[in-house]
Formats: C-alpha cells, structure tokens, sequence
C-alpha cells in the first residue's frame, strides 16, 4: 500500500508541476516563453533528485543529505562562491563567466519554476533577462520571484546560480537588505 501511496504523491506533484509551467509561462515576455514553450521539462520524482543542485552558499552545492532531513554540501571543481549587495554588481559579474561550455545542454531553473532542458548557451545569453524578469507569479497561494536563477550542466559539472537572502553585507550595505548570490563552478 505504501508504493500506491508513493506513486500517488508523484503523480499528483507531477499534475502540479504541469499546471504551474503554464502559469508561469505565461507570465514571460513572449520571446522568452515562447522559447521555453518548446523546451523539455522535468517533472517530480526526477525534478526533486535534480533542484538541489541550485542551492549554493560558501561550504559549495547542495544536496540532499543520506538522511533526507538535512542538507549536505559538496564543493565542485572550481566552485567560486561570491555576494553582492547590490544587482548591477551581481550583473557584472555574471557577464564575465565563459562561453566555453555553451554547446552544453543543461537544466535552467528560475528558482520556484519548472525545471526546463535548454542550451547552456541560451540560457546564459539569457541570465540577465531571466533574473531581472519583473512578474511574480502566485501559485497554492505562494508568490514566486524571479530573483533568482541558475543553469547547471545535465552532468552536474558545471554550472551558473544566481540566488538571494534577506540581510546585508556590512562593507556595503544596501537599504534594500538583499544580498545576492552568485555561484560559478566547471
């Protein structure tokens, strides 16, 4: 009875999952939406397996502890882990990563949206209009923002976070109390 009650929980996250993308989707400007439109998506269970992959901090990437109440870090090759106060630095630095993984496919995550299969090239030409993608989007009664965004290889070697928490950063403080995160690894 468990498994029936397993494959019931997936299925119904699944359901749920397919009727946020096209919420969500329709919340993008068109070039954007209509792109992402005719890109695969990943749904639970393999979407639960992959998303922890787009929590960064400085121990490095997450993952889901052994355990499965914790969670447990790894630092990649090459993980650099930076904060900014403001967005227009974070932005900077975002456009100095590399292009030399572009022919890469990848999985593109605006955080608390679907989970999309693009080109890592795409999606990093894109980051910016990603993160700066103004709508918020409510779904189960949740507003989700677009602040937050990340591209990571479809073998996990490399990847591009952009992420954000409450607070500041003490060398430059931001009334805003916003810090972003920017996590660059591969």
């Amino acid at each position: 009875m468990h498994e029936r009650g397993e494959l019931l929980r997936i299925k119904l996250a699944a359901n749920q999952q397919r009727l946020f993308r096209q919420q969500y989707l329709s919340e993008f400007p068109e070039s954007l939406g209509t792109y992402l439109e005719g890109c695969p998506y990943t749904q639970s269970p393999e979407f639960d397996q992959i998303v922890p992959m787009f929590y960064v901090a400085p121990q490095g990437v997450g993952r889901n502890a052994p355990d499965g109440e914790s969670r447990d870090y790894f630092m990649p090759d090459g993980y650099i882990y930076r904060e900014f106060s403001w967005a227009n630095q974070l932005l900077e630095a975002v456009l100095c990563v590399s292009d030399q993984h572009d022919y890469k496919e990848a999985f593109l995550y605006p955080f608390d949206g679907p989970l999309y299969r693009v080109p890592f090239g795409w999606a990093r030409e894109n980051i910016m209009a990603l993160f700066s993608y103004n709508a918020r989007t409510e779904y189960e009664g949740r507003n989700y923002c677009s602040e937050r965004v990340g591209i990571v290889t479809t073998d996990f070697k490399v990847g591009l976070v952009i992420d954000n928490y409450a607070g500041y950063l003490k060398e430059d403080l931001n009334p805003d109390e916003i810090v972003y995160q920017l996590a660059v690894w591969g």
